[in-house]
């Protein structure tokens, strides 16, 4: 989904995609009229594993926003954990 790219002494462990959007609808006398699909977006969450000296950086692909910025959850680890997010908004074509 080209969402990502990362540099640094790591390697991917997770990556988990996420899609949502939102459905409105149009009734009279509680018949749907029209209906349509409103704030998709797509987040993607993903976990390395630092292997070296050199912490990872993350950069986002193209229509991809860092929602959540590389975070180190055990700093003091051999191998310390980094998570982030990021988040392509959907638009309509």
């Amino acid at each position: 989904m080209d969402a990502f790219s990362f540099a640094g002494d790591a390697h991917l462990t997770t990556t988990n995609y996420t899609f949502s959007a939102n459905i409105t609808k149009a009734e009279k006398d509680g018949v749907c009229l029209a209906h349509d699909v409103t704030e998709g977006k797509i987040e993607c969450s993903l976990d390395l594993i630092q292997t070296g000296s050199t912490a990872p950086t993350l950069t986002a692909g193209d229509g991809w926003v860092v929602t959540s910025p590389l975070a180190c959850d055990n700093p003091d680890a051999d191998w310390p954990t980094w998570s982030a997010t990021l988040t392509k908004y959907l638009a309509k074509d």
